[in-house]
């Protein structure tokens, strides 16, 4: 029986991959296999595909039409619109230049370089002014969070009963983005309805994708590979680790390279640009080429290139590549170029993948980067050199060397590869054979090897929880830490800006806190930012060092914080340690700790400045009240799996709720929970909602407890996705209609009502109107006549209607109805309860 999910997602720079395995009475049902993503592939043609193009097409006014909708529940996020997704978004985007978004995951850590940050809305990037005032823009931040959110939504119609949210799953991302980069990836996720999420570096999940695919040859196949160099290049980027599987149950990543935007499209537009020269130099005169023509032309080099590099013998050999010329006769001008598959061999192999020795200079030319196109492709295209000056720093003899990446479906590649490392071996490394490996799928392997991490996390906790008694078979976790150090420079006092404390080492382990030695004067009741600087070179400092800053250092956006610790602002400054963590998904997490025992500070997290906007508050459930595993349980009790045999289940009841609320109470005064008790309880209460009905109690103290405790208007990580819970729950009517529990849900409609969208009030409004105009005349009519005396000792009688409405809770009702803001000014029911205020 199947009880969960294990889920894998490949958030490529081009494409999203989504893989998954069922998982029941403790172990994977089935192999890892590719959930096909629904989606447009042309205008009005809708198609289940492998691959999900992280691409959107924003459509101009009079492309309404084009916005057909999909075969599957589906609503923009909160502060996005609707777009066009899918292949057919690509078809668009090619033919109609600057109203697609594209590369959005490399927008992450490169908006800098235009001025922007992730989180300013300005793609597409580069839009004329002609197209500026009709073409909506995104950040990198939601337009990431939307791809999630999409997929998201496709899970949650396929698996109706295993939402996507309540499952194992575990996104990837380059091994080369920087910290800022990852926390804002976390961020999407979060925004996406995601936030239990952890993460995977691509390459990472690439070994993970070949270990596990070697079955009981696993150990073996291990030792044999040794150092492992993989070399991931996909579409749009090219990504470096090394791995070392010397010791196969304790394999660990030595280093990670920096964030290449080099792949196989390069290859194309290079064969392109070959082409369009030829055709220019046939014409006398240069060629005015349209977006759509150029789109035209990458897509024949694009064949060309697959069908040169394919591994089969081409008898032919020329490649002509066409080109359609504009105009409106009937038969317009064809251009074509015929370029030597010979010639074409040599300048791809030349320009992309050139014969290095060794020993040779590796001083990549400066990335200087095309602002005036935005991102910053690499100047120097060949990927060998890259490839080797990350092997140079590495100082690492090299056993083997994995494969993965769309670039890679070409053998032709494959085989330079595997030569280039012959030589390096004859010259550096004693002629010791280097072993080449490829993925079985190199598209795919990414996802699939996130599902194998993901299983081996689930694994792992399994065997802690049974105390290492249930013998389970699991890929190990492959360590390494921190892939980067890390600089939080200094400011005033006898430090200057020249100067940073070591606040990570390269290949600190993960979840594990640090206090560092030295104390800082850390100013307070006002923001406070420091910069942060890294480098994935080995550095000699140790956590605390102070250090002078290295001009080669990257630089990341700032870190802020603001602790305030006294209301009459008397204190200024207070001395401090700093508490550093590389948690388990790979974040930073930095806190202060004040040195005096009489100060009370905050759990205040340092975050990227701007952080705290893109999904919102992060809980930090480490300091829950040490009583809080007894809440747990106590909760369970009541509202967890009923226990087989047991009698009297009534008496048993009341004990259990007894229990809750005094377990409750030791959380302290209701009114004193701060946001993360609240939301943690909140989640505990989602996790078990379909037990709330049990009876009248159950459902009544549920409602209460959930709307209080669930109050919108934080911005809390995950909102999203307990308010689409709570629409759930919210459209049926409590199972008991008795007043405590019409109290409990109208309440929680008022306490959810600001994370309600207009749509969603308006149909809540509409649903409950008529018995809202019952009890609106019921008591219009009651302010006009008197009661009528009842006879000395009978009890008041109530007629079916007015027992009707006295169980619906009428007074929370219209306290509820009120709360709909979205709907003031739009319906009766202010101007109704407006006149009735005044007869009464």
């Amino acid at each position: 029986m199947i009880e969960s999910y294990s889920v894998g997602i490949d958030l490529g720079t081009t494409n999203a991959v989504v893989a998954y395995t069922p998982v029941g009475q403790g172990k994977a049902l089935e192999p890892a296999q590719i959930l096909p993503i629904g989606q447009w592939v042309a205008e009005g043609v809708w198609q289940e595909k492998p691959m999900f193009p992280t691409y959107r097409y924003h459509t101009l006014p009079h492309e309404s039409e084009l916005l057909q909708p999909l075969a599957f529940p589906f609503r923009p996020l909160d502060n996005d619109f609707p777009v066009i997704y899918g292949e057919f978004a690509v078809r668009l985007g090619a033919t109609n230049r600057g109203q697609g978004v594209s590369s959005a995951k490399s927008w992450l850590s490169q908006a800098s370089r235009v001025h922007r940050d992730a989180q300013d809305a300005f793609l597409p990037w580069g839009i004329g002014e002609d197209l500026a005032a009709s073409i909506k823009q995104v950040s990198p931040l939601m337009a990431s969070a939307s791809y999630l959110h999409y997929i998201h939504s496709w899970w949650n119609h396929k698996f109706p009963e295993f939402p996507l949210s309540e499952q194992r799953v575990v996104i990837t991302l380059p091994a080369s983005f920087d910290e800022y980069a990852r926390d804002l990836t976390m961020a999407a996720a979060e925004v996406a309805g995601l936030g239990q999420a952890q993460f995977l570096e691509e390459p990472t999940a690439a070994a993970y994708a070949w270990f596990d695919n070697q079955g009981d040859q696993q150990a073996k196949k291990a030792a044999e590979a040794g150092v492992m160099c993989i070399l991931d290049v996909g579409g749009g980027t090219t990504d470096l680790s090394l791995i070392n599987f010397s010791n196969p149950e304790k394999p660990e990543r030595l280093s990670v390279g920096e964030h290449l935007m080099l792949g196989g499209d390069n290859l194309d537009a290079a064969l392109a640009q070959s082409a369009l020269v030829q055709m220019t130099e046939e014409a006398g005169q240069k060629i005015q080429m349209s977006a759509a023509q150029w789109a035209q032309l990458m897509l024949a080099a694009r064949d060309g290139k697959e069908r040169i590099f394919s591994g089969e013998d081409l008898q032919e050999e020329t490649l002509t590549l066409s080109l359609l010329g504009r105009g409106r006769s009937l038969i317009a001008k064809q251009r074509q170029a015929v370029l030597k598959i010979a010639d074409i061999r040599q300048q791809l192999f030349e320009g992309f993948l050139p014969q290095l020795d060794f020993n040779d200079q590796t001083q990549v030319t400066e990335k200087k980067g095309l602002v005036e196109i935005g991102l910053q492709f690499e100047q120097d295209t060949a990927i060998t050199r890259h490839l080797l000056q990350f092997l140079q720093q590495a100082d690492s003899r090299i056993d083997s060397v994995l494969l993965n990446g769309g670039f890679f479906q070409a053998d032709g590649f494959c085989d330079a590869i595997q030569s280039q490392f012959d030589h390096w071996s004859t010259q550096a490394w004693a002629d010791h054979k280097v072993q080449l490996i490829k993925t079985e799928n190199p598209q795919t392997a990414v996802a699939i090897g996130a599902v194998s991490y993901c299983e081996a996390r689930r694994l792992q906790a399994l065997q802690k929880e049974t105390g290492g008694t249930q013998q389970v078979k699991a890929a190990p976790i492959i360590g390494g830490g921190a892939p980067r150090s890390l600089f939080l420079a200094l400011s005033g006092g006898e430090q200057t800006a020249t100067q940073a404390v070591c606040v990570t080492v390269k290949g600190m382990p993960e979840a594990e806190s640090f206090e560092l030695a030295p104390e800082f004067h850390l100013a307070v009741n006002r923001p406070v930012q420091f910069s942060l600087y890294s480098t994935t070179k080995k550095i000699n400092a140790q956590l605390g060092d102070l250090v002078d800053i290295d001009s080669q250092w990257s630089q990341l956006p700032a870190m802020q914080v603001q602790i305030d610790v006294a209301s009459d602002e008397s204190i200024q400054e207070v001395a401090v340690r700093l508490i550093t963590e590389v948690t388990i998904v790979g974040a930073l997490q930095l806190q202060f700790k004040a040195m005096s025992n009489t100060l009370k500070m905050p759990d205040t997290l340092l975050e990227f400045a701007g952080r705290s906007g893109a999904a919102g508050v992060r809980l930090n459930k480490k300091h829950l009240p040490h009583t809080w595993p007894e809440v747990v349980e106590a909760f369970e009790n009541v509202y967890g799996a009923k226990k087989a045999g047991q009698q009297n289940q009534a008496k048993n009841d009341k004990e259990a709720f007894a229990q809750l609320r005094k377990k409750l109470d030791t959380l302290g005064s209701r009114s004193d929970w701060n946001i993360t008790i609240c939301r943690s309880l909140a989640d505990l209460f989602l996790k078990w909602r379909k037990n709330r009905r049990r009876s009248a109690r159950h459902e009544s103290f549920w409602l209460t407890q959930l709307a209080y405790v669930i109050r919108p208007g934080y911005g809390v990580v995950g909102d999203i996705n307990r308010l689409e819970y709570i629409r759930d729950i919210l459209e049926t009517p409590p199972a008991y209609h008795e007043h405590d529990v019409w109290f409990g849900w109208w309440t929680l409609v008022r306490r959810a009502a600001g994370g309600l969208d207009a749509t969603y009030q308006q149909w809540l409004f509409e649903t409950h109107e008529a018995k809202l105009k019952s009890l609106m005349d019921f008591l219009q009519q009651a302010g006009k006549s008197k009661p009528k005396p009842a006879k000395k000792g009978a009890k008041p009688t109530l007629s079916k209607k007015e027992q009707d409405l006295k169980n619906r809770a009428p007074e929370a009702m219209l306290r509820a109805i009120a709360s709909l803001d979205h709907i003031r000014g739009r319906s009766w029911f202010e101007e109704k309860l407006f006149k009735l205020l005044k007869v009464e």
